[in-house]
């Protein structure tokens, strides 16, 4: 899982996918990786983790996630 760090990330998705290291991984490969959105809060969320954002952060990660086992 990766997801853009800061207010503005450090790089867009569209950066991350097309860097040749990040494309060398065998997770990226076999497409098991996710990005996380940086247009919304989840970011954040994951990032700055506290008990009240937990049960939202579940929610919307959990799809996210279940894509990258899919290899989707």
């Amino acid at each position: 899982m990766t997801y853009p760090f800061g207010d503005n990330g450090l790089l867009s998705a569209k950066e991350l996918e097309s860097n040749k290291p990040f494309q060398s991984l065998q997770v990226v490969k076999g497409k098991h990786y996710a990005v996380i959105p940086s247009e919304n809060t989840l970011s954040s969320a994951v990032a700055y983790p506290d008990a009240l954002s937990a049960p939202w952060t579940v929610e919307k990660l959990t799809p996210i996630l279940a894509g990258a086992v899919a290899g989707k």
